[in-house]
């Protein structure tokens, strides 16, 4: 009996935790892209909220350059100029550490 009272005791102290508890295991890098939408031909910024350095592959439609920037520890995003014809891009992580982000493109 009193070892299942325990096995209760040890089940019920895992159901109350906090909200913040095990956070840290939980929370998923991010890619963030700004400004949002894109405008072509004006400069971008990713931020990488995951581990730093960090590679992006960036898939963009039409085809266009950069397709991979490296974002440093410091300043944590890096700047780039977003290509004239670009009509989206997708932005993904190799690592698998992120989700996959898209955006659009305007042209003033």
């Amino acid at each position: 009996m009193g070892k299942l009272l325990l096995a209760v005791a040890a089940v019920a102290s895992l159901s109350f935790q906090t909200p913040h508890e095990g956070r840290e295991r939980m929370t998923q890098a991010e890619i963030i892209i700004t400004p949002t939408p894109l405008v072509a031909g004006q400069k971008a910024r990713i931020e990488y909220t995951g581990k730093l350095p960090a590679t992006i592959d960036l898939d963009w439609d039409p085809s266009g350059e950069p397709k991979q920037v490296t974002i440093p520890e410091k300043p944590g995003y890096v700047e780039f100029e977003v290509p004239a014809a670009a009509d989206s891009v997708i932005a993904s992580d190799p690592s698998g550490e992120a989700e996959t982000v898209a955006s659009m493109v305007t042209h003033p």
